[in-house]
């Protein structure tokens, strides 16, 4: 006798295993036949209108693939239609230091980096080409020829008390 164990499948398999060989069998079954064998026949022509039907492959039509799929706006009409956007202003060089609340409104500290010194500006005052038009607590609308742009203080929390440095 051999030494080689019989290998069984087990009872708990054997259903699983017939179905699926069964399914397997049916798909190669179904690839192998022949494609006019799964067609529906065609229904006869009525003898009322002879159609023409052709017979052979339709001739090449080179000339279908001349038709343009997107046609695009002329360059002159739509360079007419956009106008480049205006530049942006340059930015402001003064850096907003502090408003200080005074007898006659708020004043606004500025730090000019270009002269590296500090300017004190009150509602509508100049200084190098900049007016202050509006001044509250925490910021101040400046007006130049680009614009008016404003510059806001930095929150850090709760305001200093009075006499305390941070």
């Amino acid at each position: 006798m051999s030494s080689i164990p019989r290998r069984r499948i087990p009872e708990l398999f054997r259903p699983r295993v017939l179905a699926c060989a069964a399914f397997l069998f049916g798909c190669g079954l179904w690839a192998f036949t022949p494609l006019e064998a799964r067609l529906p026949p065609e229904p006869a022509p009525s003898r009322s209108t002879p159609t023409k039907v052709p017979t052979g492959p339709l001739p090449f039509n080179a000339a279908a693939f001349h038709t343009p799929v997107w046609i695009s706006p002329a360059k002159e009409e739509a360079l007419a239609d956009v106008s480049p956007p205006p530049p942006p202003a340059p930015p402001v060089r003064f850096q907003l230091v502090a408003v200080i609340r005074g007898e006659s409104g708020h004043k606004a500290v500025l730090y000019d980096p270009d002269a590296d010194r500090l300017i004190v500006l009150g509602e509508n005052q100049s200084s190098r080409g900049l007016t202050a038009i509006r001044l509250t607590p925490t910021s101040v609308d400046l007006s130049d020829n680009a614009g008016v742009r404003t510059l806001a203080l930095r929150s850090t929390g709760e305001p200093a008390a009075v006499g305390e440095h941070r």
